[in-house]
């Protein structure tokens, strides 16, 4: 039986999305966030992840598919969006998802792309031959995926019932706790022992842990922040993004789009991007909590004078944030845009011009997350 995991913090899409896919004979779970879609996925290990882009933590639509495929290399993704920009059609591409599919959308349209991608070629890359375990809480092995049997076997160890104090060396069974807060160093058992890094999820989390197992020889710098996302160890640090608004950033330099975006993220931000005027529109009319813009000046094709003028139009009470590698302060002074950032810039720079933790709210108004749509998920 095919198992599917729907991610998406509205319930009214988890329940019809749910009994349709049942209908048709598929396994399902549901997850409201990106937090509990990890959590549930890793141990769920679904054929196919059909997951909402917006979700209510950090953890978007995208780092769900792309986490949950440590887990499971082969695993198929779709993505789910009512706002479909060329920007996360494009990021979309990068993190592997096979197919895309925009809000409000039809029951057959859903069925159709499941089935689709059941008979598509999985897609793996480099960055997803990790080593994943899962134990029990008698850190008997629940569950090791492929790259995770192939470390063993290439010391000698294989089969079924495995306990960590056959896969880990030492007297007694190596102790979990040890790798929570960093990297462990740990032999393999076996003959030749192989030296590895062990990273371990804390205790308490969904009945069992998980680990992720990486040889020493092998790059430790590959896929952290996934594995990071995995483990539960996603914390966004000491910068948090303190606003409840959404964020727009308005610029045509896809690496640096990707870095800002990447990076507002990492603190709690939901952002979008784009450098075309219709498809900004269209974001603006969709989302009625988006109420913060990052506008770069020198954008080819866009005329900042009537972007500007566009965007104030319909969403009156916006912030814009000016931002450029030239010298057009003054000329986003004369646009009325007073707030400006010279590029690059970073996310603690961006909060203090918005106002700082203290004042974070102060002339932004309260946004409903959840009411982006109300029709329910299915098109006439």
């Amino acid at each position: 039986m095919v198992k599917v995991l729907i991610v998406d913090d509205e319930e009214v899409y988890r329940i019809q999305l749910s009994l349709a896919l049942l209908a048709e004979g598929y396994e399902i779970k549901t997850a409201v966030s990106g937090r509990e879609a990890v959590d549930v996925g890793a141990r769920f290990r679904p054929d196919v992840v059909l997951t909402d882009w917006m979700l209510k933590n950090h953890i978007h639509g995208l780092h769900v598919a792309e986490v949950l495929r440590l887990v499971k290399p082969d695993m198929r993704s779709i993505l789910v969006t009512g706002f479909p920009s060329k920007h996360l059609r494009e990021a979309a591409t990068r993190s592997l998802v096979q197919d895309f599919i925009e809000k409000p959308f039809r029951r057959d349209q859903v069925l159709q792309s499941v089935l689709d991608v059941c008979q598509m070629a999985p897609i793996c890359r480099e960055v997803e031959q990790v080593a994943v375990m899962e134990v029990d809480n008698e850190d008997g092995i629940v569950y090791a995926n492929e790259r995770a049997k192939q470390l063993l076997l290439s010391a000698g160890i294989e089969g079924d019932g495995l306990t960590l104090h056959d896969v880990l060396d030492g007297e007694q069974a190596f102790d979990l706790d040890k790798a929570v807060s960093s990297w462990a160093a740990v032999p393999i058992q076996g003959n030749p022992k192989v030296l590895c890094h062990v990273r371990a999820q804390g205790a308490g989390m969904m009945g069992s842990r998980l680990l992720v197992i990486r040889p020493s020889n092998e790059p430790q710098y590959m896929g952290t922040s996934l594995i990071e996302m995995l483990l539960g160890l996603d914390a966004t640090g000491e910068v948090i993004w303190p606003f409840a608004s959404r964020v727009l950033i308005i610029d045509d330099d896809p690496l640096l789009w990707r870095v800002f975006t990447c990076a507002l993220e990492s603190t709690g931000a939901v952002c979008y991007a784009s450098d075309n005027i219709e498809e900004i529109e269209r974001i603006i009319r969709g989302d009625d909590g988006l109420n913060i813009v990052v506008h770069d000046y020198e954008i080819a094709g866009l005329d900042p004078c009537e972007s500007i003028k566009r965007i104030k139009s319909l969403r009156p009470g916006v912030r814009i944030v000016g931002t450029s590698a030239g010298l057009h302060q003054e000329d986003f002074l004369r646009l009325g845009v007073g707030d400006y950032l010279h590029k690059p810039w970073k996310v603690q720079d961006l909060i203090k011009i918005l106002g700082g933790p203290g004042s974070a709210r102060q002339g932004l108004e309260e946004v409903q997350l959840l009411g982006r749509h109300s029709t329910g998920p299915f098109g006439r």
